[in-house]
């Protein structure tokens, strides 16, 4: 398991095209080896895989702010910074 990375929560359609831009955007320009994840639902999985070092899928999200807070409970890091 990883100590460090970066997550991004991403449950809906626009927010899963948001992510993977986001992921392409990590890649080509950050200088940077860590991992990161997607938290997604289960719609989200198939498309994020191929984006992301790993994909956490939330069974019931809520498609809303409190996904967000599902990241702390389901983050792959040992080491948190929130």
């Amino acid at each position: 398991m990883a100590t460090r990375g970066f997550v991004t929560v991403a449950t809906g359609k626009w927010y899963c095209y948001l992510a993977q831009n986001l992921a392409m955007s990590y890649r080509l320009f950050a200088n940077c080896d860590m991992p990161f994840y997607a938290i997604t639902d289960k719609k989200g999985e198939k498309k994020l895989k191929k984006y992301f070092d790993g994909v956490i899928v939330v069974d019931n999200p809520h498609y809303n702010f409190l996904d967000k807070i599902d990241v702390y409970k389901n983050t792959p890091f040992t080491k948190r910074f929130f």
